[in-house]
């Protein structure tokens, strides 16, 4: 068989080539059993439409020919437009698809709708340009939903002051999602907008990058499966996402202040970069909104950059803050490869793993105490979140009264019971303690013990059971009271456990 021949023993090619909208193929006579089919080309000049259901924007009169380096094109919004209101038809004509050529297309404002696919040559080939002027919404369904949306190897460069969104999704009436799919695309340049929003339901978003917006990627929404998400420059939030599970997450050169990573119920990520440039600072990396859901985790967390600084924690859930603030600490080689952090892993009910050391000593004749790491108490501790106010530098232990004397540095000193030190934790239940305490180091001269217990206690007028650090002679087992720690000498433990 030569060239463009069908054997006419393969009936079923004549079957696939309709259902492929190719034209048919003409009989050639021969005197051999073997009849072949060869296909009859056009005449030359003639234009023939196939019948299919496959076309391109240039067919609707679009001219795609923006030029970068002028910035000069001919506006084809109305024949975009016109496309995409043909491969919508009514509703009820999925086959109906538009191939985009690699070109570069000028447009204003869009409205997208659901069942349509466009399918672009890649991201550095075919591509959108916004025309000056846009704002608002720039590719949107504008509530009438994108169900069974496709889009693969596209980009967007927008660059306009006045877009809100790149591109925006999904609806209260028809999510994104259910057939829909988002792959090898690229939102740019948003300076005052949002890259990319979301609302959807088991909605399908891989390869995806947006870059050099004001905010990157949001997706809410249920059962939504992301991966090889990047995103990069966001001047406020890179990713906002809820109901999401995500393989595969950088987030890239976040702008001071800004906020990298925030999740807002039911979010599961694994394979999370986050990085840096020299010079940033920032309140905290990963937000955690817990308000509606509690359920969430974030695996094998990479933190890369040069010396950033953290003012609260890597991590705030709620209203608490997680891991330390030391700048050194987050230079990338130095600091913890992998991270792990989740609402179920290594909890009871809701307690968490702590896991810290106590310090205690006399400078001066006046008792000090500092909480943080276990190998060193002048570290912080990245699991120490449950005691209010911790801190690794050294700080006054209060002693006076404790209906009357308030915490300080995540404790205080008992009183009318030296011998305990109380810390500053929220209600505890006995019936549930599983933590624990060991002596770590003591100069005070006296063998001593340490028993960590829940006890109710009195501190500035507030009633509550607390976690309590008692202290007892090991030779006589007398209550050991701190206040007769001597001057110089310092008595460590450690703590380790769960902790409400």
């Amino acid at each position: 068989m030569t060239g463009w021949q069908q054997n006419r023993r393969d009936p079923g090619g004549l079957t696939r080539r309709s259902l492929l909208g190719l034209a048919p193929l003409t009989a050639v006579s021969s005197a051999s059993a073997d009849t072949e089919f060869m296909l009859e080309l056009p005449k030359a000049g003639a234009v023939e439409k196939a019948p299919s259901e496959l076309r391109t924007f240039e067919d609707f009169g679009a001219a795609g020919d923006f030029e970068m380096h002028t910035g000069k094109g001919t506006d084809d919004t109305t024949a975009i437009q016109a496309a995409l209101d043909w491969a919508h038809g009514d509703g009820a004509l999925p086959s109906r698809a538009i191939m985009m050529t690699a070109n570069n297309f000028l447009c204003g404002n869009i409205t997208t709708h659901p069942v349509t696919t466009i399918i672009g040559t890649g991201r550095h080939t075919s591509a959108f340009i916004c025309k000056a002027g846009t704002k608002g919404r720039w590719w949107s369904d504008r509530g009438g939903g994108a169900q069974k949306l496709m889009l693969s190897g596209i980009a967007w460069y927008g660059q306009e002051q006045g877009l809100t969104h790149i591109c925006e999704f999904g609806s209260s009436r028809v999510q994104f999602g259910t057939e829909g799919i988002l792959q090898g695309l690229w939102m740019r340049g948003a300076p005052q907008g949002q890259a990319l929003s979301l609302d959807a339901n088991v909605g399908i978003v891989r390869d995806v990058t947006v870059q050099d917006c004001r905010y990157g990627l949001k997706v809410i929404g249920n059962g939504n499966q992301l991966s090889n998400i990047v995103c990069m420059q966001a001047e406020n939030v890179g990713v906002d996402l809820s109901g999401c599970f995500v393989r595969g997450l950088h987030v890239e050169a976040t702008a001071s202040a800004g906020l990298p990573m925030r999740f807002k119920g039911d979010c599961h990520a694994a394979d999370v970069l986050i990085s840096s440039s020299t010079g940033r600072s920032f309140g905290h990396l990963i937000e955690v909104d817990t308000k509606v859901y509690d359920e969430w985790s974030i695996e094998n967390v990479q933190l890369l950059g040069s010396k950033y600084h953290i003012a609260n924690g890597i991590l705030k859930v709620g209203a608490h803050y997680r891991g330390g603030t030391d700048p050194d600490l987050f230079s990338g080689s130095s600091h913890i490869h992998a991270l792990d952090i989740s609402s179920g892993r290594l909890a009871i009910r809701h307690q968490e793993w702590q896991a810290f050391g106590l310090r205690i000593i006399n400078q001066g004749g006046r008792l000090h105490h500092q909480i943080g790491s276990l190998t060193d108490c002048g570290i912080a501790s990245a699991f120490v979140s449950k005691i209010e106010g911790a801190s690794p530098r050294p700080v006054v232990s209060p002693v006076g009264g404790d209906d009357l004397t308030p915490f300080a540095g995540g404790g205080k000193v008992g009183n009318p019971k030296p011998s305990q030190f109380i810390f500053d934790t929220q209600v505890q239940v006995a019936a549930d303690q599983a933590i624990q305490g060991t002596i770590l180091h003591n100069s005070s001269g006296v063998a001593l013990t340490a028993w960590l217990h829940i006890a109710p206690t009195m501190v500035n007028g507030v009633e509550r059971s607390r976690l309590v650090a008692e202290f007892f002679n090991a030779v006589t087992g007398a209550a050991y009271p701190l206040t007769a720690l001597p001057n110089g000498k310092t008595v460590t433990i450690g703590v380790s456990g769960f902790l409400a």
